[in-house]
């Protein structure tokens, strides 16, 4: 995790900066992550999305009326969805017990169930460092967001799902022994809605991340007599939706939500 503990420092030390020198706000955002991971070349070169939680703690700076810097850090839920059209479960993507990719791994005797879809589920730690302008004026402000998101993959499973939804094959995944990309950097932009709650501030608002790192890496894809199939590679886009509370904390007492007018 050592790739995203300098930058985490530095946020912080920014932040105890600005926060002992001006009014700063903190809180939290939480709801969904729908994903998925997509590439030019590979075995896989498009999946459905599949949906998770996502949720950070979060800090509001502000430099001017309109423009505030938010670093944020917490969890995001990653991965995709593939369909295997009717697939035998014995004829798939896998990994054996040393971490080693496989495809064909794992068969089963008799009929083997049919194979509906693949999923790929992928927990990450993310920074945010990102900008905010506000819109508009009170009581329901507009905001615009965008910056830079850096996540660590803590940790990786992948399940099928048969006939009937039944699941089948669940299996947790050594990210490093397959020699994935952890770190995993992504622009980001999106747009919200902030309410004045007494003090305090709720806001919604919907992101959008776009992956710049190659999740899977070029993982190298063998059969079980150990012949190359191909290669996996993937980058992250991802949808989010969330909600979120933002308390005022430094001088002043209270978080001001700027009263900018409307634009004529």
């Amino acid at each position: 995790m050592r790739p995203i503990i300098r930058p985490l420092l530095f946020v912080l030390v920014v932040c105890g900066t600005v926060a002992s020198q001006a009014q700063v706000a903190v809180g939290f955002r939480g709801g969904v992550n729908w994903a998925k991971l997509t590439a030019k070349e590979g075995i896989i070169q498009e999946t459905q999305a599949r949906l998770g939680p996502a949720g950070a703690i979060i800090i509001e700076m502000p430099f001017s009326e309109r423009l505030s810097l938010v670093p944020e850090i917490g969890f995001v839920r990653r991965g995709y969805k593939a369909d295997f059209h009717g697939a035998q479960l014995g004829n798939r993507l896998g990994f054996d017990s040393q971490g080693n990719s496989v495809f064909g791994y794992g068969y089963y005797n008799g009929n083997a169930p049919f194979i509906r879809e693949q999923n790929m589920v992928l927990d990450f730690i993310d920074l945010g460092l990102l900008t905010k302008l506000h819109l508009g004026s009170i009581p329901a402000q507009p905001h615009l967001l965008a910056g830079l998101t850096a996540g660590w993959m803590i940790g990786a499973r992948q399940y099928y799902v048969a006939d009937q939804g039944v699941k089948f094959d669940e299996q947790a995944l050594d990210p490093q022994a397959l020699k994935m990309n952890r770190l995993n950097l992504a622009l980001c932009g999106g747009a919200g809605f902030t309410f004045t709650v007494g003090a305090s501030h709720l806001f919604m608002e919907g992101r959008y991340l776009y992956g710049l790192s190659n999740v899977w890496n070029g993982l190298v894809i063998t059969d079980q007599n150990g012949a190359k199939v191909g290669e996996l590679n993937g980058y992250d886009r991802s949808i989010q939706f969330t909600v979120g509370l933002m308390f005022p904390v430094g001088k002043g007492g209270k978080a001001e939500v700027p009263k900018t007018e409307p634009v004529e």
